[in-house]
């Protein structure tokens, strides 16, 4: 009998390099680099401010306690992970502009209007000059700038947030919405049933970079706390929390795209799985996507979606 497919001595190997590489990825890195950091580093403060009076006390401890530490440790890593990923969507909400107060909300959202109006208005000014390819360097350049921030804002100002995260992934929605009519927050379950499984791997590779973000900018966020021990704690925790806030606009940027893109390719196969006729044409699709959208939430059927008699 030949050497069975279980006993090949390259599969301990592969074995070993499938799973040790995903436990790095996914659990290691995502979930308990941040945790890890924060202890170890209010660890290594305190051990710093308090040395003398530790110094003797460490370098006698016997190995069995030292055993012991080591599994408090990691229990405490692993525990206090846990703990804090359930505060990551609020952290996100929170800094997409939800449960701020009203005055301060209001405030920022003024300040988004006014971009808003500003890239608007520039924008009209040298469309022309582009499209009569007349525009200077310098013009083109502000052109496209004036672009990229109109289409980091939702298309409606009513709909504008008092963050620019909160804005970037408003306006993905909204102009999915705007153009096929189909509201994401309740078709979003079932097209994500029949997407194709690489753009669900890129979907879900883009929201983890944003749990990631939100991970580290709370755990970066509490490191402020060290502040009792050195002073420039605060610095650390300033300097993670602005660098985790800027990779979660690259993420939410990313995500956004991967979103509107999924409706791009993939909305048809929404009408087809409910049995339901496309949209004759462009200027239909808008009002049959709200009444997909109806039904989806309230389960009326409208008379546009029958099929016609034989």
């Amino acid at each position: 009998m030949g050497r069975r497919w279980w006993l090949r001595p390259d599969m301990g190997d592969t074995l070993l390099s499938n799973v040790g590489g995903k436990i790095a990825d996914q659990v290691i890195v995502q979930l308990y680099a941040p945790a890890y950091v924060f202890w170890a580093g209010g660890i290594a403060l305190y051990m710093h401010a308090h040395w003398t009076s530790l110094k003797p006390v460490v370098t006698t401890l016997p190995e069995s306690n030292l055993i012991v530490l080591a599994a408090a440790w990691l229990l405490l890593v692993a525990s206090s992970a846990a703990i804090g990923q359930r505060f990551e969507p609020g952290v996100i909400r929170l800094l997409e502009g939800y449960h701020w107060p009203k005055w301060l909300k209001e405030w920022r959202r003024r300040r988004f209007r006014d971009r808003y109006t500003d890239g608007a208005n520039r924008f009209q000014q040298l469309a022309p000059k582009i499209d009569g390819n007349t525009a200077t360097p310098a013009e083109r350049e502000e052109y496209v700038d004036a672009d990229l921030r109109l289409h980091r804002l939702p298309p409606n100002p009513d709909d504008i947030m008092p963050t620019e995260l909160g804005n970037i992934l408003r306006a993905a929605e909204r102009r999915v919405e705007a153009k096929y009519g189909l509201d994401p927050r309740i078709c979003w379950a079932r097209l994500w049933t029949l997407i194709s499984k690489d753009a669900r791997e890129d979907l879900s590779d883009s929201r983890a970079a944003l749990d990631i973000g939100a991970r580290s900018l709370l755990w970066g966020g509490l490191f402020a706390v060290w502040t009792i021990w050195s002073w420039w704690a605060i610095l650390v925790a300033v300097a993670a929390v602005l660098a985790s806030y800027a990779w979660m606009i690259q993420a939410a940027d990313e995500y956004g795209e991967l979103l509107e893109s999924a409706y791009d390719v993939y909305r048809f196969a929404l009408y087809k799985s409910l049995c339901l006729r496309l949209p004759a044409d462009s200027a239909e699709e808008p009002e049959m996507g709200r009444l997909l959208t109806r039904f989806l939430w309230r389960g009326d059927v409208p008379a546009i979606f029958t099929k016609p008699s034989p």
